[in-house]
């Protein structure tokens, strides 16, 4: 792999700058910019003392460290942009061998957040083996870590790659055929269905909301409250019936408990 030195890509900052000065702000979409120290270290120096200008980048969560987020906060670093992907240790490890484990994930999570540098997370719903409980990890797992941003697609399998392979070995590739991540799924799952793939993805940032309030109240109201998130999440018809009662509970209990 060939990798720019951190002069000549400050030099092609500079160059875009000058055509285009009303930039303020630069996102590297670089999937993982800060990934060798060395390198790093001296292009965040470089990038402090010549452009001067907040950035954002994308991150791993086992790349997390506090010198490495003292240096990226002081050259102007405001947001790292990370996959969690699952909340699931099985959908993670074994299905996606990301071999992150959910203690050091919720670690660097904390790092990040008390840094001061903004998070937001990638997730995806609708992963090979994957049922609503193991989607519903990643929704609980996105609350604990309270991302500042959040984004959730649906799993759409690419040729020649591994997972596309185990989809089409166990059956879960159907017909269909999409142009983006967010509308729907060309898997058909044993026991996550593609209807109930799609109610995951448009239920997601509300479920994440709602675990995020009931994780933030004393033991016994979370406990209530995530019981009856549980029972709503694996029951999404029901909860489409019951948003509006849900909201004004939750508003209620955000308030005054």
């Amino acid at each position: 792999v060939r990798y720019k030195s951190p002069t000549r890509l400050i030099e092609e900052i500079h160059d875009a700058l000058k055509l285009h000065p009303e930039i303020g702000s630069v996102n590297f979409m670089d999937d993982i910019l800060l990934l060798r120290e060395k390198w790093y270290s001296v292009f965040l120096n470089q990038y402090k003392q010549q452009i001067q200008k907040s950035f954002t980048c994308n991150l791993r969560f086992e790349q997390v460290n506090p010198k490495m987020l003292s240096s990226a906060k002081a050259a102007g670093c405001v947001r790292f942009s990370v996959g969690l992907e699952s909340g699931n240790d099985y959908i993670r490890n074994e299905v996606l061998r990301r071999n992150q484990s959910r203690d050091m994930i919720l670690k660097a999570g904390k790092l990040i957040q008390d840094s001061g540098i903004n998070l937001s997370l990638y997730n995806m719903v609708g992963i090979p083996f994957e049922t609503p409980a193991r989607a519903l990890d990643t929704v609980k797992m996105n609350a604990a870590l309270s991302a500042d941003f959040i984004q959730v697609s649906i799993f759409y399998p690419y040729e020649q790659t591994q997972l596309y392979d185990i989809s089409k070995q166990h059956g879960f590739l159907s017909n269909k055929h999409l142009d983006n991540y967010f509308s729907d799924t060309i898997l058909v799952l044993p026991d996550f269905p593609p209807d109930r793939i799609r109610l995951a993805h448009a239920n997601f940032h509300a479920f994440v909301k709602y675990y995020r309030i009931a994780f933030s109240k004393r033991p016994i109201v979370r406990w209530v409250s995530e019981r009856i998130l549980d029972f709503l999440w694996v029951h999404p018809y029901f909860y489409q019936s019951a948003i509006g009662p849900l909201t004004r509970f939750y508003s209620l209990i955000h308030k005054w408990i």
